[in-house]
């Protein structure tokens, strides 16, 4: 991996929890860090749920390593939300993590 490779911006999201003025909580989401990355598509795919077809569409994150990002649940990347499924530190020198994500789709 060289630097080079990282040409996308994205954004790591973590999830918080706020009044929502009825006495309850309504999920949020903060902005932690916008970084460079590389993305590769890993796969798309359509899936049935609640007899709707919908894509599911999985990629790999790569970003020089960061301790905050490791707890961040989500991020943003081309004004789309992505779900972060594993994360990893591939050469286990503490220089990069690997992210496998998938891209919320709403109806």
């Amino acid at each position: 991996m060289t630097y080079r490779q990282l040409r996308h911006r994205v954004t790591f999201q973590t999830e918080e929890q706020a009044p929502d003025g009825s006495g309850g909580l309504a999920s949020t989401w903060r902005d932690v860090a916008t970084v460079w990355a590389a993305f590769t598509p890993v796969s798309a795919s359509e899936v049935t749920e609640s007899r709707q077809q919908q894509q599911r569409r999985l990629g790999d994150i790569r970003v020089r390593h960061n301790a905050t990002l490791e707890d961040c649940r989500r991020l943003r990347h081309d004004n789309r939300n992505y779900r972060i499924l594993t994360v990893q530190d591939p050469d286990g020198q503490g220089r990069w993590l690997l992210l496998r994500v998938e891209e919320e789709v709403h109806d």
